[in-house]
């Protein structure tokens, strides 16, 4: 059995765009979501709020999660 401890690879700048891309698109898509949902629900400034705070924070998660699992440094 070998013994050494398997050591992460190390990404290339196109991998950390691609996966920023990948977080900024999936907040766009949480904030047009939000955006429908909020026209819907009622008043006509919350629109906006509701999909800025999803964007924000729908955003921050992918990023943090791929920090958490390896996948960007």
């Amino acid at each position: 059995m070998n013994s050494e401890i398997a050591r992460p690879r190390r990404q290339d700048a196109k991998a950390k765009v691609l996966f920023v891309l990948l977080a900024l698109m999936t907040g766009v898509a949480g904030a047009l979501a939000a955006y429908i949902a909020a026209t819907h629900a009622g008043n006509e400034a919350e629109p906006i709020v509701w999909a800025a705070a999803t964007f924000i924070s729908t955003t921050t998660l992918i990023v943090l999660l791929g920090e958490k699992a390896g996948l960007i440094e």
